[in-house]
């Protein structure tokens, strides 16, 4: 579960992209699932001078409505990109 997210242009430390990997640290939006109607998105944040990521929601989620966001997986291999399947079940797929 690594993210990749870019550092803001005017940040005091300078341009550049940090490198998110969930096997190393992680909450519990480790666990959420793909899919392509998501219930939640991820948003980076700023506190105290530190970035953090915030999963918050993007529509009404229902009692036990599973927690979604979309991965936005990408790959620079095209065989990798024609083996993929989604799996996600949701009718916008």
């Amino acid at each position: 579960y690594n993210m990749t997210l870019e550092r803001p242009r005017n940040d005091t430390r300078g341009y550049g992209l940090l490198f998110v990997d969930a096997s190393r640290k992680a909450g519990f939006g480790s666990a959420f699932s793909h899919c392509c109607n998501p219930s939640c998105e991820v948003r980076v944040v700023s506190h105290s001078k530190k970035l953090s990521l915030a999963i918050c929601t993007v529509r009404k989620v229902d009692v036990g409505e599973e927690l979604s966001f979309d991965y936005n997986a990408v790959t620079e291999s095209l065989s990798e990109y024609m083996a993929a399947i989604c799996l996600c079940g949701n009718i916008k797929c």
